[in-house]
């Protein structure tokens, strides 16, 4: 009986044994995953501190993403004008407590604003040369994925509307970029500009000073291209030159991550160098990170044709696209038919004919020729 009671004991004991075993085995694994995902400060001491080692502050291209720029007097500042750009109180000339404080916020657990959604360019470079996103705390970002869906292209496009000397700030052209989707129309794909936000109530002799001055507010627009192409080609009268640009999808998608950092973000405006123009060459410098086109170039002046030649030489433009127009396009047309398939286009316009009972004189080419002629002077 003795024996029996003690090999029972024994297995009551053994299976006590396991379930403790199984029991510190699982709280082990549960405190190791929760290490895994969110790190002790230590652990983001040991990121700045590897971040540091690297001199990661110091790359252009984490220098681009905060739009550091070399000032007269030699020392670094950003252009950026806004403390909601910054994470560090110093980010706007320190790119070393900036990049520090950036890292403390990604591993942070606040409710709202958090750094992930509000700097996701940011985030992806820092990523990418120190390996961290999979001990990040998981944080829903709604707008952001909403913005980066709505921005979703496979192609970039940089538009150049020629000079326009009734707006003083489109005296020497302007530029756009142009965020063109697989499979749809490029009249439905979305354009983003730079300019300086203003109500229009300012006289021209104030609009020019403060535009030579940095009195006014730079800011991103958005708007659908065939809006674009209608104040700038039909109402404007300008022509416009199409250059697909030779960006990979990744250089595409980090541009539009940083141009969600930069929304909304104030900038100061000038005529003659933090233009419409520079601004785009800064967020190509995020995107392609070696070229750094803007990070000492056009220390004076930035004119948007000069912008599009530094883009062409630094073999960012691989090919190239005229949009005359309207008035352009109505003078070619104009210029290839005789005096009478002229004045049938006229009559067709005006209702005074059809060109049924004189299409006789006429070849089918030059039919179409003058349908084409009269359309287009009906919706110039």
């Amino acid at each position: 009986m003795q024996g029996i009671l003690q090999n029972n004991c024994r297995g009551v004991n053994k299976n006590i044994r396991i379930r403790i075993n199984s029991v510190a085995l699982c709280l082990l694994l549960l405190i190791s995953a929760n290490a895994f995902t969110a790190p002790s400060p230590h652990s983001v001491d040991a990121l700045i501190e590897r971040a540091a080692q690297l001199k990661l502050a110091e790359k252009p291209a984490w220098l681009n993403l905060l739009h550091y720029k070399e000032t007269f007097s030699g020392a670094i500042e950003s252009q950026a004008d806004d403390r909601d750009f910054f994470l560090a109180s110093q980010g706007s000339t320190d790119a070393q407590a900036e990049l520090a404080a950036d890292l403390r916020g990604y591993f942070s657990h606040q409710s709202s604003g958090h750094p992930q959604c509000l700097f996701p360019a940011r985030l992806h470079w820092l990523d990418a040369q120190l390996n961290f996103s999979q001990q990040l705390p998981e944080v829903d970002c709604p707008k952001l994925n909403d913005w980066k869906q709505k921005l979703k292209a496979t192609q970039l496009t940089l538009l150049f509307p020629s000079m326009y000397l009734q707006n003083p700030a489109s005296m020497f052209g302007h530029t756009f970029l142009r965020f063109d989707q697989p499979q749809e129309n490029p009249l439905l794909s979305y354009t983003l500009s730079y300019a300086a936000a203003h109500d229009g109530t300012d006289s021209a002799l104030v609009y020019a000073w403060k535009g030579v001055s940095g009195g006014y507010s730079g800011r991103f627009y958005l708007q659908a291209y065939f809006e674009t192409l209608q104040e700038y080609s039909d109402i404007e009268q300008r022509d416009i030159w199409e250059y697909p640009l030779n960006l990979n999808q990744q250089q595409i998608d980090q541009l539009i991550r940083h141009l969600w950092e930069v929304s909304g973000i104030h900038f100061e405006y000038y005529f003659f160098r933090e233009n419409c123009s520079f601004r785009l060459l800064a967020l190509l410098d995020v995107a392609t990170e070696k070229v750094n086109l803007s990070l000492n170039t056009h220390p004076l002046y930035a004119l948007p044709v000069d912008i599009v030649r530094d883009i062409d030489n630094a073999g960012l433009i691989k090919n190239r696209y005229y949009r005359p127009a309207t008035h352009n396009k109505i003078k070619q047309m104009w210029s290839q038919l005789s005096d009478a398939a002229r004045q049938v286009a006229i009559e067709l316009t005006e209702n005074k004919t059809s060109l049924n009972g004189k299409s006789q004189p006429f070849s089918i080419t030059e039919q179409i020729q003058i349908y084409q002629l009269a359309n287009e002077i009906l919706n110039r």
